[in-house]
């Protein structure tokens, strides 16, 4: 298990972070067009679906500040998963951290691979036990520990969470969602 990193402050500023958390905590349930913020924090804004908004950080121009604003968000243990056991088709996690509601992980930036059907998406079919993994495709090969480790989980593959790093190789950074537990105790929450 690896240790937790601090957060890169070094550009940044030691108060870029905690300035932009106590924002975003002030938003009960964000929706993209919730972030009106202070200009030197709201320039960082890079995008948002339902669950989590993606934030550069200033001067880190390979990394990502990833918030995450609701304790349902699956992605949330998937970050922690591949933080203890990094893989080479996962996102690379520097650190976590926590806000209060909120759960921050800094990681490397990605490159969306664009507009496609779910069924053409890279590790898809395997995901979804369409197809066995081709051992030399690291992301077919994650996808078949995604779908073994997360069985609580509705796995959610799609173009947004399917992304590109600097070499051009596939990264899965959200394949999972939300579901109800198996016990029927309402969501799984707990990291």
């Amino acid at each position: 298990m690896q240790t937790q990193t601090p957060l890169l402050t070094h550009h940044t500023g030691p108060d870029f972070i905690p300035r932009l958390l106590d924002e975003i905590q002030t938003i009960e349930y964000p929706e993209c067009e919730d972030f009106v913020l202070p200009r030197d924090l709201d320039d960082c804004f890079i995008g948002c679906g339902y669950f989590s908004s993606v934030w550069a950080i200033p001067g880190e121009p390979f990394k990502v500040l990833k918030v995450s604003h609701r304790e349902s968000d699956a992605c949330r243990h998937y970050l922690r998963w591949v933080f203890d056991q990094p893989h080479p088709a996962a996102p690379r996690v520097h650190s976590i951290g926590y806000y209060g509601n909120l759960m921050y992980v800094a990681m490397d930036r990605y490159e969306s691979i664009g507009n496609m059907s779910r069924e053409r998406v890279p590790g898809y079919a395997v995901l979804q036990q369409a197809n066995e993994p081709d051992p030399t495709k690291p992301h077919e090969v994650l996808c078949e520990k995604i779908r073994n480790n997360f069985t609580q989980f509705k796995f959610d593959l799609h173009c947004n969470n399917v992304m590109i790093d600097r070499k051009g190789n596939y990264i899965i950074t959200d394949p999972v969602s939300f579901t109800y537990r198996t016990d029927g105790e309402g969501y799984v929450t707990d990291i």
